[in-house]
């Protein structure tokens, strides 16, 4: 029965990852921004002399106060190839972008999610156990749309077991 059980919660752990992990950073937003299938589809729809412009809203512009998002032309092209082109400092110390709270905060809760489904399954014994851990597995569902880390979903992510007091996962 625990096999099963340890199924269902390998899937919802691998599909609650994925989640955690495929946010859209600056550098995902310039790639699909310039995804030749979108200029397609826009030309497409509204013919070939289709006028577009990007209305994007920076985290780091957020910070700083900037309450609307930036509209910018299609000559705003070539930055974001550029940005496209640094994907690979994602992440790493040179990631101008990797400093922002909310990136940090998004960071630490796929490290924190990883650490409390080890601590999970390591002390599951019986198939009660594995139904609690199924349920933490899915934990990452209640993040939803969040854009600051002082958003009550970020602010503290955590499931009190009603058979313990242990807080599983925490992110601040």
């Amino acid at each position: 029965m625990i096999h099963a059980a340890s199924h269902n919660v390998t899937e919802s752990f691998a599909r609650h990852l994925h989640k955690l992990m495929a946010y859209k950073d600056e550098y995902e937003v310039a790639r699909l921004s310039l995804d030749p299938a979108l200029i397609r589809e826009l030309k497409q729809k509204y013919g070939d002399d289709v006028t577009y412009r990007f209305r994007l809203h920076p985290p780091l512009l957020r910070a700083l106060g900037l309450k609307r998002k930036l509209s910018l032309g299609p000559s705003f092209r070539i930055v974001l190839t550029l940005l496209y082109m640094m994907r690979g400092v994602r992440g790493t110390a040179l990631d101008p972008f990797g400093y922002a709270k909310v990136r940090v905060v998004e960071r630490r809760l796929i490290d924190e999610y990883v650490r409390a489904m080890r601590t999970g399954m390591d002390a599951v014994t019986d198939t009660s156990g594995m139904a609690l851990v199924n349920e933490m597995a899915a934990l990452p569902d209640l993040v939803r749309g969040t854009r600051t880390s002082s958003s009550p979903t970020w602010k503290s992510i955590a499931i009190a077991s009603p058979h313990s007091s242990t807080s599983y996962l925490r992110s601040s």
